[in-house]
C-alpha cells in the first residue's frame, strides 16, 4: 500500500493509543498498489488503448490537458521530467489527485543510451515523483525512445518497466490539431499506446486535438486506461473533518475522492447527495455547526449538501474545469464561500461579496480558506504558507513561509477570528496573527506526512492528523519549558 493510499486506511474505527497517536482500522476503499503485468486494466476483448503525455509538467499546457481529461472522465499516463516536476510540484500533485498514472522521464530529458549519469537521471527524478505523489514510480519512458538491451536491463534491475509507444502523431511538429487527431486515431488497435506531449514547447495544438482524440477512440469502441503505475481503481481520502477528539476516542468524517462520506467514531453516518464512482472529483468538505451535516465541494465548484443541509446556489461554477479548491461556511451553516485555484472568492447561499488581497490569475496557488465569526472576513492561505486577508480581516503576520514550495496542508482560526495556526507537510505548526506557540507530538522532518488540523475551544490546543490516520495532540508548552 502506498503512502497516498494509506490515508484511506484512516479514521474509520478509532482508539487513542498511548503516546497520543490515534490508531485506526483500514477503510473499505483502501487498495494495494497496482502491479504492472502486460497492459493494466485490459479486459478479455483487449479493446483498450492508453493515452500518454511526455515532457511535463508545464504550467500552461498540463492544466489545460487535465481539464479536458476531467471533462471526459479519462485517466491518462504522464511521463514527467524531474527538473520540471521540481519546478511545479503542485502540478505533479494535481495529476496524481486526478487519478492519473505518473512515470519517470529522467531528470532533464537525457538520452539513456549516452548519458554518463544513468543512476542520477533515473533515480533522482523517480525519487522526487514518489515523494510528491506518495506512490512509487514503476515505469520509465526513455526520452527520444532511446533504448537498448542495457537500458532495459538497468531499469529492470530497479524493478522498473521500460514504457515506449506504438502511435506517434508527432504533435511536437505542430502540424495542426486536426492532423494530430487524425494520426493518433489512424494507429488504433487493441493495446495501442498513443504518445503526445504536455510540455517541451507550445502544446496548444495538442490540447485542441485532445477532445477529438478521446471522442474518436471511444467512437471506435475502445476504452482508455492508464499504463504503468496506475492509480488504484479505488478512491483516496481527500479531506478529514474531526468533530471531537477525546481522551479515548475521535469522531468525524472522511471524504473520499469519489464523493463518499465515511463517518468514524461517534459521528452519525450520512448519505452524500452526489458521488462520482471512478472519477476523482471531490475536493473539500465543510461541516455545519451541528457536526452531522454539511456540504461537499466538487472540482467544478458544485456544492452538494448532506445530512439535511439545505440546497444552496453558488456564484462560482466551472463545468469541465478542475478549478475549485476549498470551501468555508459562515456561522449560519447555510452560506459561505468557495475558493478557486487562483484565489477567487465566490459567495453562496446569500453570503456577501468580498474582496481578497491575494489573487493569482492563471496560477494554481490558492489552497485553503477560513472565515471569521463575522461571516464576512477571513483568510486565504496559499500553497507556500502566505496568509491573505479578505473582507475586514487585518493583516496577520505568519511564522511559516516556504517560497516556491507547496508545503501548506491545513489552517485553522482561533475563536478571535484573526489568529490561528498553519500546518505544514511535515507536521510543523506555525502560529499567525498573535497565536501562541504550541508544542505538538507529531513532527516528521522531510516527510510529507501531515494532512489535517483541528483546534479546541481554548484556541491553544488541538490535534494534527497524519497521512496514516494517526491523531497527534498539541498544546501550550509545559510550564517553564
Amino acid at each position: 500500500m502506498s503512502t497516498t493510499q494509506r490515508i484511506g486506511a484512516a479514521l474509520v474505527a478509532a482508539g487513542l493509543a498511548l503516546g497520543g497517536v490515534l490508531t485506526v482500522a483500514p477503510a473499505a476503499w483502501a487498495a494495494s498498489a497496482f502491479t504492472v503485468e502486460q497492459f493494466p486494466g485490459a479486459p478479455a476483448d483487449g479493446r483498450v488503448v492508453a493515452l500518454t503525455f511526455d515532457d511535463g509538467p508545464d504550467p500552461t499546457w498540463t492544466p489545460q490537458a487535465l481539464d479536458v481529461l476531467a471533462s471526459r472522465g479519462v485517466t491518462a499516463t504522464f511521463f514527467m521530467v524531474g527538473r520540471s516536476a521540481a519546478a511545479h510540484p503542485d502540478l505533479v500533485r494535481r495529476v496524481a489527485a486526478g487519478g492519473h498514472a505518473i512515470g519517470g522521464h529522467t531528470w532533464d530529458h537525457a538520452d539513456l543510451t549516452r548519458t554518463r549519469d544513468f543512476d542520477g537521471q533515473v533515480d533522482r527524478a523517480n525519487d522526487l515523483l514518489a515523494s510528491l505523489t506518495g506512490r512509487p514510480v514503476t515505469c520509465v519512458r526513455p526520452p527520444y525512445g532511446a533504448s537498448n538491451a542495457s537500458v532495459v536491463q538497468r531499469l529492470a534491475d530497479r524493478g522498473l518497466t521500460t514504457a515506449l509507444w506504438s502511435v506517434d502523431p508527432q504533435d511536437y511538429r505542430r502540424p495542426g490539431a486536426a492532423t494530430i487527431a487524425q494520426r493518433a486515431l489512424a494507429g488504433l488497435r487493441p493495446g495501442a499506446v498513443i504518445l503526445i506531449h504536455d510540455g517541451g514547447g507550445d502544446r496548444s495544438q495538442t490540447v485542441a486535438a485532445l477532445p477529438q482524440i478521446i471522442d474518436g477512440v471511444r467512437a471506435a469502441g475502445y476504452r482508455i486506461v492508464p499504463v504503468c503505475g496506475a492509480a488504484p481503481a479505488e478512491p483516496r481520502t481527500e479531506r478529514i473533518e474531526l468533530t471531537a477528539v477525546g481522551p479515548a476516542s475521535a469522531s468525524g468524517y472522511a471524504l473520499d475522492s469519489w464523493g463518499g462520506l465515511h463517518a468514524f467514531g461517534a459521528a452519525t453516518p450520512v448519505e452524500p447527495s452526489a458521488t462520482w464512482p471512478g472519477r476523482y472529483l471531490a475536493r473539500s468538505l465543510a461541516l455545519r455547526p451541528d457536526g452531522a451535516s454539511g456540504f461537499v465541494l466538487d472540482a467544478h465548484g458544485g456544492l452538494h449538501p448532506f445530512g439535511g443541509a439545505p440546497a444552496v446556489v453558488g456564484s462560482g461554477y466551472w463545468p469541465d474545469q478542475d478549478v475549485a479548491r476549498d470551501l468555508a461556511l459562515r456561522p449560519d451553516g447555510a452560506s459561505g464561500f468557495v475558493l478557486d485555484a487562483h484565489g477567487g472568492l465566490h459567495p453562496f447561499g446569500g453570503a456577501p461579496a468580498v474582496v481578497g488581497s491575494g489573487y493569482w490569475p492563471d496560477q494554481d496557488v490558492a489552497r485553503r480558506i477560513v472565515v471569521g465569526p463575522d461571516g464576512a472576513s477571513g483568510y486565504v492561505v496559499d500553497a507556500f504558507g502566505g496568509i491573505h486577508p479578505f473582507g475586514a480581516a487585518p493583516v496577520a503576520p505568519g511564522s511559516g513561509y516556504w517560497a516556491g514550495q507547496d508545503l501548506l496542508r491545513d489552517v485553522v482560526l482561533r475563536p478571535d477570528g484573526v489568529s490561528g495556526f498553519v500546518l505544514d507537510a511535515y507536521g510543523g505548526l506555525h502560529p499567525f496573527g498573535g497565536a501562541p506557540a504550541v508544542v505538538g507530538s507529531g513532527y516528521w522532518p522531510g516527510r510529507d506526512v501531515a494532512r489535517a488540523l483541528t483546534l479546541g475551544a481554548d484556541g491553544a490546543s488541538g490535534a494534527v492528523v497524519d497521512l496514516f490516520g494517526g491523531v497527534h495532540p498539541f498544546g501550550p508548552p509545559p510550564a517553564g519549558g
